[in-house]
């Protein structure tokens, strides 16, 4: 797994106020007031694909966390995911077109307005945008196994690392990467562990189908514990893995 979150650059304005839109036309007139907009009968005015997609723009460009497609699609009164998810694509099919520097992503089972890859390393030289945490080699060794073999008590993740793992452990529930998700069954009925939405998130992964699969990292050193043929067989809890 790739230890750099993704680079994400938020603003507080709307697709209108930040540059010259990708639309051709507003959907609101020029003399209309925000208190006309309020009072009005949103069946006026949120029917045409451009207007939903403004409205979508919007959402995303105030928001800092994944939105689910449910979510959207209330909060820019939307029929349902189902069109949320269309006028998502639209929306990536006209920012490629136009060169945009941002795209909607896919990331901790929601969507997310993102600057794209090739930008990070300029704007990790912004002063304003937060240097990305990095995490230590036995932190991220810790966590790659609980990602791959959860749910996981701290004595199996302790006796595939041959090494103590409790500080480890408390780090990432810090960071919350990691969650308790319920008890095993075992003697004792220790704590199971799993991964979580902002693992997600900060790893630029959907779900954790985006992990890759052992017969995807043969030959590039994957230790013997990774090498299933079926490395989801483990994820019993799947609700790390959808955005609320």
């Amino acid at each position: 797994m790739n230890q750099e979150p993704s680079k994400i650059s938020y603003s507080s304005k709307t697709a209108d106020e930040v540059g010259e839109s990708c639309f051709d036309a507003p959907d609101l007139s020029a003399d209309e007031t925000k208190a006309e907009i309020g009072t009005r009968d949103l069946s006026e005015w949120d029917s045409t694909p451009v207007a939903q997609m403004k409205r979508i723009e919007t959402v995303l460009f105030l928001t800092k966390k994944p939105v689910s497609l449910r979510k959207l699609s209330e909060q820019a009164f939307l029929e349902d995911a189902t069109q949320a998810r269309t006028l998502v694509n639209q929306l990536n099919t006209r920012y490629d077109r136009s060169g945009q520097a941002f795209h909607i992503n896919t990331v901790g089972g929601g969507c997310q307005m993102m600057t794209r890859p090739q930008f990070s390393d300029w704007i990790s030289r912004l002063e304003q945008v937060p240097q990305p945490y990095r995490l230590s080699a036995p932190a991220m060794e810790t966590l790659t196994v609980i990602s791959f073999r959860q749910p996981m008590i701290k004595a199996e993740v302790e006796a595939i690392r041959g090494v103590t793992c409790g500080e480890m452990l408390r780090q990432l529930l810090e960071l919350n990467l990691i969650k308790i998700a319920g008890r095993s069954e075992k003697l004792g009925r220790p704590f199971l562990y799993t991964t979580t939405k902002e693992f997600l998130t900060w790893f630029g992964l959907g779900s954790l189908q985006d992990l890759p699969k052992a017969k995807e990292l043969l030959g590039t050193g994957l230790p013997e514990w990774a090498n299933l043929d079926n490395n989801f067989d483990h994820l019993k809890y799947g609700s790390s893995d959808a955005a609320d």
